[in-house]
């Protein structure tokens, strides 16, 4: 599962791509193929074929829905960019870059991570790079060191889990979306101003804003959490989805 900006998106187990929400600029309007990835972005989605192929649709006008040429390993759509893994470990970004978050350093990755104004990606050896900038936030320090298995661009703030579980979030603090519950975790999900991050056992935990209740988490276990912009969603053990906050919140019946 993956929750966007103010839409949702999800895979069923055949593969076909389902998303919820706002329909503004058709990003829920998913294309009829099989998928084995797929990313709610602010305005638009992305999904990734078996064959490693990928696809964008939704609000275009900044470029993020015009996928170049080439063999992708992972996708993920950002506020109004994109990037993606290629098979050769190399990241392309595409789309806005008036904050140079679309400008890859140069260098072999293993995962990406398109936000807001940033974006983030781990390299094979673990080590966090971001690129990007906020003029509101400039003195916050870019990337926090480290050596992790997953990391999670918000808008402007980001989250990373470190390989013995630990997490740690840098970033504006504004309403405590960097201020990380003690525990050890399996996943982070960075959103808009809140975090969420998912333990050994599936218990699902966030922090930082709660203005739409976006970190008011349901009872249950999870194998996999989304922080989007004002809203929350995990996939349970059963296959099932769900959410919570402002919007995007209706799962369809299929993910029930």
């Amino acid at each position: 599962m993956s929750a966007g900006g103010f839409h949702s998106c999800a895979l069923t187990t055949s593969g076909s791509g389902v998303c919820w929400g706002s329909d503004k600029y058709q990003q829920t309007r998913v294309p009829a193929r099989r998928f084995a990835e797929i990313s709610a972005g602010g305005y638009h989605s992305c999904a990734l074929t078996s064959r490693g192929k990928a696809v964008c649709w939704g609000n275009g006008h900044q470029g993020q829905t015009r996928v170049p040429a080439g063999r992708f390993t992972q996708v993920s759509a950002g506020d109004r960019h994109t990037c993606a893994l290629k098979t050769s470990g190399k990241v392309a970004c595409w789309g806005d870059n008036s904050f140079s978050q679309a400008i890859v350093p140069s260098g072999r990755y293993r995962q990406v991570s398109a936000g807001g104004r940033d974006t983030c990606a781990l390299t094979r050896a673990g080590k966090a790079i971001c690129w990007g900038s906020d003029d509101l936030y400039s003195k916050q320090p870019r990337v926090h060191p480290g050596r992790y298995k997953q990391i999670s661009t918000g808008f402007v703030h980001e989250c990373a889990v470190t390989k013995k579980g630990r997490v740690a979030c840098w970033g504006p603090n504004e309403d405590g979306e960097t201020r990380v519950p003690t525990g050890r975790y399996t996943q982070v999900a960075a959103g808009f101003a809140h975090s969420c991050a998912l333990k050994a056992d599936g218990e699902a935990r966030c922090w930082g804003d709660n203005t739409w209740g976006q970190r008011r988490v349901p009872g249950g276990h999870f194998v996999e959490i989304s922080a989007g912009f004002d809203h929350s969603c995990a996939l349970g053990t059963d296959g099932t989805g769900i959410c919570w906050g402002s919007n995007g919140t209706r799962v369809p019946d299929l993910l029930r």
